[in-house]
């Protein structure tokens, strides 16, 4: 390949938080492959099409992340079994001829994290969780690992039943239980957790004496209180890191057409950054405020004021569940969203350097208020009559239901002492453009740009 350019890239949305760049770069530099390079692009469901329509002889593959993976299947000429088990690629590999290749690499990539730790066969298997990453760790361990039967913990039926379905379609010997079970799955020989940060930590009392083998697939942060417990226990943890690496060392692979990437090289980048993120500048500026008050619009303002980039954990939210936080409110409750919410803005604060807008009711866990204490946050206010004139408060906000005016006013007054307690500076909406509370913004911050 030498003096032929060649490029790949990972594509998602969010994907600024991507590790893959990373371990992809390490390896080209490793292998020798001076003309190789590797990039991110925020692509979402309606911009794939036309990205991929517009990519030159030049590319090599891509990785897919959310909310991607299953999206790809129809733009692709072929789906490897593999991909087709779990109705999720996220591996593309361009042939000479221009076809479009599609694969799973996560599969593959959990199975191997596991024999590398010396998992080969276990009789059973606990699951925790059933989004699309339990997905391919139910395909892995049908490849062989689990001869016996797996229990998925869920929190909901329709979750159940999917896992079920799952089960039949890979040939596992699926059971599925009520997530507030969980704690009886702790004792088998592996467990699997595929949750979002922090919805394990309730179960960190139940770790028994002597636990086997924990495969916690987050890397971020890390380790998690469930994989810290189990480690001071005796037991045997692998991390999300773990998988990251064993799939993207097959992806280089199939990409490169190389069988020498150094898993070791690409763990060593992967750890190096993960330690720079620890200890990486904070966002820049933090918003928060009641529902209806233009967080996100603000927020996308002052970003664009100081030329970086805008997140909004509801989005980072909705992202991830494929669907909208009043569904979530609708199917799960207040609990679990609550619970989704803590750990989408601890992993944005811990991952976001630009501006972060969070959701009206974040200030309610007090771990977000103590992670708030160390960021410089902006609290919005406005009144009611200015939320009415606003949003007119019949949006679909699940906690605005009945008597929304009423509703507003109430939240508003039990959440005010939490919103004061963690702001650094308070500007008023009312009466204001957005591009005026920005430009406020800036001023009490004294952030402007020279």
């Amino acid at each position: 390949m030498s003096g032929t350019r060649r490029r790949a890239a990972v594509l998602g949305s969010p994907v600024a938080h991507s590790l893959s760049p990373v371990l992809h770069r390490a390896a080209y530099a490793h292998l020798g492959l001076a003309d190789w390079s590797y990039d991110r692009f925020d692509v979402d469901e309606s911009g794939l099409a036309e990205f991929l329509d517009g990519l030159g002889p030049q590319w090599a593959g891509l990785s897919l992340t959310m909310p991607l993976k299953r999206a790809v299947i129809p733009l692709l000429d072929e789906v490897s079994a593999t991909a087709r088990s779990v109705e999720a690629v996220n591996t593309v590999v361009f042939t000479r001829d221009g076809r479009r290749l599609g694969d799973n690499t996560d599969i593959p990539g959990i199975a191997a994290a596991l024999r590398e730790r010396g998992v080969r066969h276990v009789d059973s298997a606990t699951l925790l969780g059933g989004g699309a990453t339990a997905s391919s760790a139910l395909a892995a361990l049908a490849t062989g690992v689990c001869a016996g039967e797996v229990v998925a913990y869920v929190r909901s039926p329709r979750r159940a039943a999917e896992m079920r379905e799952r089960g039949e379609r890979l040939g596992v010997r699926v059971r599925t239980r009520n997530w507030a079970d969980a704690p009886q799955g702790l004792s088998a020989p592996l467990v699997v957790a595929t949750t979002p940060a922090g919805v394990t930590d309730a179960l960190v009392p139940a770790v028994p004496p002597g636990p086997r083998t924990l495969f916690d697939v987050l890397y971020s942060p890390w380790p998690t209180a469930l994989a810290a417990r189990w480690s001071a226990r005796g037991g045997s943890v692998l991390g999300g890191l773990d998988l990251l690496v064993h799939q993207a060392v097959l992806q280089v692979e199939r990409m490169t057409g190389r069988d020498d990437v150094p898993r070791a090289v690409l763990r060593r980048a992967g750890l190096a950054a993960l330690d720079h993120r620890a200890r990486r500048a904070r966002p820049k500026a933090v918003v928060i405020g009641p529902m209806g008050v233009g967080k996100s619009t603000v927020g996308a303002l002052v970003a664009e004021r100081l030329g970086c980039g805008f997140r909004d954990t509801d989005a980072d939210i909705e992202t991830a569940e494929r669907r909208t936080i009043t569904d979530i409110f609708t199917a799960e409750g207040e609990g679990h969203f609550r619970t989704l919410e803590k750990a989408a803005v601890a992993a944005a604060l811990a991952e976001h350097t630009g501006v972060l807008a969070l959701g009206g009711g974040a200030v309610l866990a007090e771990e977000t208020r103590e992670l708030l204490a160390e960021q410089t946050v902006v609290l919005l206010t406005m009144d009611v009559e200015e939320a009415v004139k606003r949003t007119g408060l019949n949006a679909a906000r699940p906690l605005l239901a009945v008597n929304p005016r009423k509703q507003w006013r109430e939240l508003m007054e039990a959440r005010r002492h939490l919103y004061e307690e963690v702001a650094t500076v308070v500007v008023a909406t009312d009466g204001r453009t957005p591009e005026e509370v920005a430009e406020a913004a800036l001023d009490a911050l004294e952030l402007k740009e020279a």
